[in-house]
Parts: C-alpha cells; sequence; structure tokens
C-alpha cells in the first residue's frame, strides 16, 4: 500500500466506524431513552467532524500541489498575490496616512514659522546694508544709523534683536567693535568664530540660549552679525503668530521619554478644543565650531481647526480627492492586471518549456539546437535570441583567435617602434635631459629624438602624426628615417637656423610624396649649442616648446605649417639665447589635452606654473613632476593622445663648469 493510499484509507475506517457508533447511539436513544449508550451519538459526530476536517485538508493539500506543478498555474497564483495584496496595502496605507497626517504637519507648520523669523532677521540686516551700500556717505556711523533703524522696525516679540559689528583684525580673529542698539542687554562674544561665514543664516547655541544668527560682509573685514536670542519673547511672538501652544527644552543623553509626555502636559489648552500634540526636534549649530550641538525639542499643541486651515491653505485639500481618485484608478487596474496576466501566462509557459528542452540539448553539446518562434513579444524575442546565440558561438570563437592574431601583431608593432626611439639619453658636459612617450595604445604617433654632434651640439626633435595606432605608427618612422638623413645632410658648417629651416622643408616634401593627403605631422626641431649658449629653432605647426628663464618664459613659435599637407611650404628658424640655468620643455597635445573626470584640460598654463614652480629640481625629477601630476589630474579617466615629454635644462657654473667653445 503507497502513503498516498495509506493517508486516504485510514480517514475512511475511521469513517465507517464513526458512523456505526453514530448508528447505534441513535438506535438506542430512540428505543431506550435516557441509556447511557445514547451518548454515543454524540461523540460520534464530533468524531465524524474531525475525521470530515481531516480528510478535506489533506484533499486540499493534494488538489493544490498538483495545480501548482504547472508553470502556468503558478504564475496565475502570483498575479492573483500581485492583484490582490498591493490592493489591500493601499487601503489600508491610506487609513495610516489619514490617521498620522496632522501630527507632522503640525511640526511643518510650526517650522515654517521659525524659518519665517530667521528669514526677517536676515531681512532686517541686509536691507540695512543694502541701504548703506548705496549710500553717497559710507562710514561706520552712516552704517550704525540704518542698523538702529532696522531695530525700530522690528515685529514685536524681537525687540531684542541686536546688531554687532566685527572687524577682522591683523592676526585674523574677528573682534567686536560695536553695538546696535547700544543698550541692548545681549552681548556680544569676544571674538567671532571663523566657520561663520558671509551669508550664514541659522540657529546657533551659545553656552545654554539659543540664538537667530545671520552674518553678512559690508566691506573687507567687516562683517554684520543679527543676533536674537530665541527666548519667551519670540515664543510668545511665535504663539501669536500661529494659534500653538509652545514650549522648548534642551534634549540631552538623560532625558527620559517622560519629560517630554510632562512638557506636552504643561501646555495642554484649557478649552474643550481639539488640538494636536507633537514634539519636533532640531539641531542647532554650536557657536564654537560650527558642529552640531545637543537636539533641541519643541513641544506642540496645535488646535486641529488650525491646521485644517493651514492644510487646504496650501492647497492640499484637492489633494485628497486626487488621491482617492487615484486609489479607485489603481485598484481598477490591478484587477485588470489579473486577468490580462492570466491570460498572458499561457504564452510564457510554451516559451519556457520550448526553452528548458533546448538548454538540455545544448547541456549535451548539440548548438543545432533552434526554439520555433512565432510572435512579437519579449519571450518571442528571448527565443530568437537563443537561436542566435547558438549560432554565434563558432563566429564567436573564431573572432577570439582573430583577435589573439591581433594583439600579437600589435605587440610586434610595439617593439620594433621602440627600436626607433632613442636606447639612451645622450650625456654633454653641463647638460641634463630627460625624455618619455607614453602611447595612448599599444604603438604611439609620437615621435622623439636626439643627435649628438661632439661635446657642445646636440639636435632635439619631437613630432605628433595624426592619427594613432599602426598607420601613425608606421608614418613616424618614415618621418624619423626622413629627419635623420636630412640633419646628416646638411652640416654643421652652415649657419644652425638656416639648416633647420632647410631640414623642415626637406621632410615636408618627403613626406608630401610619400603619404596619404590626409596624412601630415606637427614637427620641431632644435639645435643647441653649448659652445656659445644659443639654442635654434623651426617649429612646424607643433604647440610651442617653453624656454624657461630666471625671469621670463618664451614659447618656441617661429617656423610654419604642419608638414605633409603642401609640397613648396617655406620656414622660419628662431634662435634664443640658452644659457646657465635655463631650461626649455617640448610636448606633445596629449600632454595639454589630457582631461579630468570633470572633462577640464590639463592645459599649458597648469603645465607651465609647475615647471615654474619646480625649475630648482634636475631635468629627470622635473620630468618624473610633470608626469606624476597629469596622472593624478586625469585619475581613472582614460588617456585618449600619446603623450610625449622632453626637458632640457643647463646646469648653472657654480654646480658644473662651462664647457670651452670649439
Amino acid at each position: 500500500m503507497s502513503a498516498s493510499t495509506a493517508k486516504i484509507g485510514r480517514p475512511l475506517q475511521i469513517l465507517a466506524l464513526g458512523l456505526m457508533v453514530w448508528a447505534v447511539g441513535r438506535l438506542t436513544n430512540q428505543y431506550l431513552p435516557g441509556n447511557l449508550l445514547g451518548a454515543l451519538e454524540d461523540l460520534a459526530l464530533l468524531l465524524l467532524l474531525g475525521v470530515g476536517a481531516y480528510y478535506a485538508v489533506v484533499l486540499l493539500v493534494s488538489l493544490i500541489r498538483r495545480a501548482l506543478w504547472k508553470v502556468r498555474n503558478k504564475l496565475i497564483l502570483s498575479f492573483a498575490f500581485v492583484g490582490g495584496i498591493p490592493v489591500l496595502l493601499l487601503l489600508a496605507l491610506l487609513v495610516f496616512v489619514t490617521g498620522l497626517i496632522f501630527k507632522p504637519l503640525s511640526g511643518f507648520y510650526v517650522q515654517r514659522e521659525i524659518e519665517v523669523t530667521t528669514r526677517t532677521v536676515s531681512s532686517l540686516t541686509d536691507h540695512a546694508v543694502t541701504a548703506y551700500l548705496r549710500s553717497p556717505v559710507r562710514d561706520r556711523t552712516r552704517l550704525e544709523e540704518y542698523l538702529a533703524a532696522a531695530a525700530r522696525d522690528v515685529p514685536p516679540g524681537m525687540q531684542r534683536l541686536t546688531f554687532f559689528l566685527y572687524e577682522k583684525s591683523d592676526s585674523g580673529i574677528w573682534k567686536p567693535v560695536s553695538r546696535i542698539p547700544v543698550d541692548s542687554p545681549v552681548h556680544a562674544p569676544s571674538q567671532l568664530p571663523d566657520w561663520i561665514e558671509d551669508g550664514y543664516s541659522g540657529i546657533v547655541l551659545r553656552g545654554d540660549e539659543l540664538h537667530f544668527v545671520h552674518a553678512v560682509d559690508f566691506s573687507q573685514g567687516a562683517r554684520i552679525v543679527s543676533d536674537l536670542p530665541f527666548d519667551d519673547a519670540v515664543l510668545n511672538y511665535l504663539r501669536r503668530r500661529t494659534s500653538v501652544q509652545l514650549a522648548l527644552t534642551p534634549v540631552t543623553a538623560a532625558t527620559e521619554p517622560a519629560q517630554f509626555t510632562s512638557l506636552l502636559s504643561e501646555i495642554a489648552r484649557s478649552d474643550r478644543t481639539p488640538s494636536v500634540r507633537w514634539v519636533h526636534f532640531f539641531t542647532p549649530a554650536a557657536w564654537n565650531d560650527g558642529r552640531s550641538a545637543e537636539p533641541w525639542a519643541l513641544a506642540l499643541n496645535v488646535p486641529v481647526d488650525t491646521l485644517v486651515e493651514y492644510f487646504f491653505a496650501q492647497d492640499a485639500g484637492p489633494l485628497f480627492i486626487v488621491i482617492g481618485i487615484l486609489a479607485g484608478a489603481f485598484i481598477i487596474v490591478e484587477l485588470v492586471s489579473l486577468a490580462v496576466g492570466i491570460g498572458i501566462a499561457r504564452s510564457i509557459t510554451n516559451t519556457i518549456h520550448a526553452l528548458d528542452s533546448a538548454v538540455q540539448r545544448i547541456r549535451e553539446g548539440d548548438f543545432s539546437v533552434r526554439i520555433p518562434t512565432r510572435g512579437r513579444d519579449q519571450l518571442e524575442a528571448v527565443g530568437e535570441s537563443f537561436n542566435q546565440m547558438c549560432s554565434s558561438i563558432t563566429q564567436l570563437m573564431e573572432e577570439v583567435g582573430r583577435r589573439e592574431w591581433i594583439a600579437k601583431e600589435l605587440e610586434i608593432a610595439r617593439e620594433v617602434q621602440s627600436l626607433l626611439f632613442p636606447h639612451g639619453l645622450p650625456e654633454l658636459p653641463g647638460l641634463q635631459l630627460a625624455a618619455s612617450c607614453r602611447p595612448a595604445r599599444q604603438v604611439s604617433g609620437d615621435y622623439y629624438d636626439f643627435l649628438v654632434y661632439g661635446r657642445h651640439h646636440l639636435d632635439i626633435v619631437v613630432g605628433d602624426i595624426a592619427g594613432k595606432g599602426i598607420s601613425a605608427a608606421l608614418l613616424m618612422a618614415s618621418l624619423q628615417s626622413s629627419i635623420r638623413s636630412a640633419l646628416g645632410e646638411y652640416g654643421m658648417e652652415q649657419d644652425p637656423c638656416l639648416r633647420l629651416t632647410r631640414v623642415v622643408a626637406r621632410v615636408n616634401r618627403h613626406l608630401y610624396q610619400c603619404s596619404a593627403p590626409e596624412a601630415y605631422s606637427t614637427l620641431v626641431i632644435a639645435h643647441l649649442n653649448l659652445a656659445d649658449n644659443r639654442l635654434c629653432y623651426c617649429n612646424a605647426g607643433h604647440h610651442p616648446p617653453l624656454l624657461f628663464t630666471d625671469s621670463r618664459r618664451i614659447p618656441l613659435v617661429p617656423g610654419g605649417t604642419v608638414v605633409g599637407l603642401f609640397e613648396d611650404t617655406t620656414y622660419e628658424a628662431g634662435s634664443l639665447c640658452f644659457g646657465p640655468g635655463d631650461l626649455t620643455v617640448f610636448f606633445t597635445d596629449g600632454l595639454l589635452e589630457a582631461a579630468n573626470e570633470q572633462g577640464e584640460e590639463f592645459g599649458v598654463e597648469r603645465l607651465a606654473q609647475l615647471i615654474q614652480a619646480n625649475a630648482f629640481l634636475t631635468s629627470e625629477d622635473l620630468h618624473a613632476l610633470v608626469l606624476s601630476e597629469l596622472e593624478r589630474w586625469t585619475g581613472s579617466c582614460e588617456h585618449d593622445d600619446d603623450v610625449t615629454l622632453v626637458i632640457i635644462k643647463r646646469e648653472k657654473s657654480n654646480d658644473r663648469h662651462e664647457p670651452e667653445a670649439g
């Protein structure tokens, strides 16, 4: 006998036994009234009821399990919960919110009046300062007259409003210099804390008293501080404006909840007018450091009619009607959603069954499986995506292989390009060099080079190929070859400036004739003669390098347009003194255009200021500092362009003897 059969058989046996007992009791009561066996009828009825309930529960559980075995039925039940429970929760929420809305509303009502008081203090001060600034005569006496007039115009209950004039001493401490009115009982603190700045307005705790404070600067190093004690007079002022009974008390760690109850009892209304009692907490700022002080409690006893009047004055009355309409619409939508969800369940289960079968075949390695699609909904789109996934697996494997091949090719190109850069920096007497190139990709379109002639002559080349990647790297290799060939052909016997212009013109013709029409490069070539302290340069459309002396920053501008765009282009050269202690910086636009997370570029001014502030460093240390500051500036932002930086510095004569001419 199976377990399920046993569960059903036992109740049936008990049911048969109960029927027999009931029959005996029934017959006994009919033919032998008063016999003890007649009680069996009642006992049998109880037994039959228990067996019937048990059997009903077993049957219900069995039916539920059988019904919920299908995903479709589970979805239908889910839609029932989704449609019914939110409706019940919404109704409960409406009742709950309606019952509690008046309590926080009372706090908002009084808080608004406190803010009005704060704005009144601020407005009186600002109007006085505005009148003073518009006055043709600006002295302290005139300002005190305006402030005295403002003190006379305060509403009843705010008569203790006092204006303090502070001036900033040479030591940076704000000291009080006057008080308006002069007979005010409110005394100015010995100094004004630094955290209270121009424009501050709020409630502060000074000692054990609360004060409304507003600060405004009326001139350099001079500040007005408006001070209104939050005392009984202000509380009475608020009571008159709001018809609310108020009580104020500080809250400490030792404050018990019963104290708030007692406080509310003290301000209970004597009449029978319905009211709402509430405790509103706020945190003032500490006078000394501006941090949050211990909170204060403002006990409120607000008439209901006042709250209702305030509520409808805020145009909140129609809000209840709108909420009711929205709630009704929500219930209708939920019920309609339930009906629609039951219909949608059928289409969902069909696709799920097909997906389950297809996944089993995928586990077995059969990627030829396909799901039939007939509709145009999202589930059918999932089926189509599944079909596309199966057909794309082979393509993805091929793509992975192709990317691995491209990565290997790029690595080879990177290694080849590394051979084009100088493998070491030249060592010349009294000269410090530092250079680097950071490609945005595996290969770079930037280029720098050094050519040394004897002990006193050095050629510096910095270029920036238009574009990035392999194409720019190939063009860079061609450019390097052309430059080295031209510099070697035009010897050192001719004028250095003329030599540079001829080299750049030749490189321009070569690049124009041997590259695509849209290919070009910026280029700057400089020649340094340590013997006569001269730096000659020719700038072909490159961002001007910077030469720094003790007192000046000179951009190396003269030259011409970029190389490679026009065949017959003439170029100019410049010449400057490059003596001991001077330094020059060559860079590409990738350094200047590096942006931070806010999109702000590093810029030439930031670079120049960094160089000037740290010109005492060696070229190597200065080079490392610039790159470090660039990385800090960009943060996690990706570099969009190659970054090349070359720094050349002449040592001062007291550090190393200058080389002799020849």
